[in-house]
Parts: C-alpha cells; structure tokens; sequence
C-alpha cells in the first residue's frame, strides 16, 4: 500500500521557488549608456530590463521572450537619451 504524501505548506513552495529561481536566474552588473542606467537579467529565457535615466528619474521596466526585440529595445533607448513621453 502506497504511503501518503502530506501535501506541501507555502513556506515548501517559496523554498523550492527560490531554489529554481537560483538555479535559473542570471544578473549583471548596471551599466550606463548615453544618460540611461541600465540593468539586465535572464530567467530561463525571459529578460528583464530596467532603465532608469540619470538626469530626469525616468524609470522604464520592460519584459521580453525575444533576444532580437529586446536588442532593438536597448538600442532604441540608448538612442532616445531621455526623450520618451509614455
């Protein structure tokens, strides 16, 4: 007869969460280009962008699946320098 299993509490869950998370996640150091402070970071095969502008404060976050629409989301940034009415 087969045991069984007690079902996991939440505290269970976030552990195992956590413990993907580390496994997949990748970060890297904010770098500024053209006035923007960006920072970058990959989950599995998700990125995530987060510029924030040095003189105006502009904070822009963005998510993409696609490396090429988000190369041309940095290049579209970097060109901007501040420019963006959202």
């Amino acid at each position: 007869m087969k045991e069984r299993k007690t079902p996991l509490s939440e505290s269970d869950y976030r552990k195992l969460l956590l413990l993907d998370i580390s496994k997949q996640h990748r970060s890297w150091k904010a770098l500024i280009r053209n006035n923007w402070i960006i920072k970058f970071s990959i989950y599995r095969s998700n990125i995530l962008f987060l510029f924030v502008h040095k003189v105006t404060g502009q904070s822009i976050v963005r998510f993409f699946t696609d490396e090429d629409e988000a190369c041309d989301f940095i290049n579209f940034m970097v060109d901007t320098d501040g420019n963006l009415q959202e």
